[in-house]
């Protein structure tokens, strides 16, 4: 998880206006967990949200843009 952090955080210096990003999480729990560090610990630049799942069923991917 602490990778994935770190990739929020670097993504949102690094990403220009309207970049685009998506992680692949473990599964929900990370999932959840990671979009809520978006809206609190960074907020501001990302938006669009959206927790993504994939064929199985497992909402695993976690989607947005920068501002």
């Amino acid at each position: 998880m602490d990778v994935l952090l770190h990739l929020c955080n670097v993504a949102a210096l690094m990403l220009k206006p309207a970049g685009f990003f998506i992680f692949e999480t473990n599964g929900e729990k990370q999932c959840k967990c990671l979009a809520k560090y978006i809206e609190n610990d960074i907020r501001g630049r990302f938006n669009s949200l959206d927790i993504v799942s994939a064929f199985a069923g497992i909402q695993r991917f976690l989607t947005g843009f920068c501002q």
